[in-house]
């Protein structure tokens, strides 16, 4: 149920912000999110997770709402593997790209990549792959 449904269903407001990921000695994200504040004013992440994540960081901001246009994620790297900066190049472009394409199509709209997207996400993963087994990653893993 999304957070519009709490609300209409039982008050409180929508509180927009930002999901704060972190991929512990690689990189820091922040996602657009919206989550429920509760009429007592207690904020609440009603979203389904595919992941099963049962908290998350939000950090709320008042000065933007979603409108209906993706919102791009901003990224950090934290780590010094060149990868990483490529990595994050990579998926800044790449949701430039996703967001010329769907400026008209329904958020939440399932979409098959082909071309250059395709070609991204490939590189992305690749990339991903390669520095979640480079030394870095191993040693953030092993201080956690």
């Amino acid at each position: 149920m999304d957070v519009r449904k709490h609300v209409d269903r039982d008050g409180g407001n929508v509180q927009h912000g930002w999901m704060i990921w972190e991929w512990p000695g690689i990189s820091v994200e922040g996602v657009f999110h919206a989550v429920w504040r509760k009429p007592e004013g207690r904020l609440l992440d009603v979203s389904k997770k595919d992941d099963g994540e049962s908290a998350i960081l939000f950090a709320p901001e008042s000065n933007r709402v979603f409108s209906g246009q993706r919102v791009y994620t901003i990224r950090m790297a934290i780590g010094h593997d060149p990868k990483i900066k490529e990595w994050i190049s990579i998926n800044d472009r790449f949701d430039r790209i996703m967001n010329q394409e769907m400026r008209n199509t329904p958020f939440g709209t399932e979409v098959v990549l082909h071309g250059v997207a395709a070609d991204l996400r490939l590189r992305s993963t690749e990339l991903a792959l390669q520095i979640l087994n480079s030394r870095a990653a191993r040693r953030a893993q092993q201080s956690n």
